[in-house]
């Protein structure tokens, strides 16, 4: 494994960039208490194969293997105006039903979402 110095590795901790890159360094800071790989893997609530697959990516290339790499994923249907509007239609007709979101996605947005996809829209509008 290599090992940073203790200090680093707060230092890091203090500097990471999302939970997902937090949570591997207090996986790493734990294995170097002396933690077990379980109780490591235990305490930021993930499995055995997922810390070894942690420890394996540790051992070949330090932070830069261990940093998750997503690499953007694929781009929203509606990008950030068009979802204001879409959030800002729904508040004025509330409440709406899953298939009417999907048929106003459809019709009005040209836009087609499986209808999971609707439940997070359909929670981001708050009901006041």
């Amino acid at each position: 494994m290599r090992h940073l110095c203790e200090e680093d590795l707060d230092r890091l901790l203090g500097e990471a960039d999302g939970q997902k890159e937090f949570e591997r360094l207090v996986f790493i800071k734990r294995l170097y208490k002396g933690a077990t790989l379980k109780e490591a893997a235990d305490d930021v609530g993930k499995s055995e194969g997922t810390a070894t697959n942690w420890v394996n990516r540790w051992n070949e290339g330090g932070l830069g293997k261990l940093t998750p790499n997503f690499g953007g994923g694929r781009p929203p249907k509606l990008d950030e105006d068009r979802q204001d509007e879409l959030i800002d239609r729904l508040r004025e007709g509330q409440p709406w039903k899953k298939q009417e979101i999907q048929h106003l996605l459809d019709e009005e947005f040209d836009v087609e979402y499986h209808p999971h996809s609707v439940v997070p829209i359909e929670s981001a509008v708050s009901y006041d």
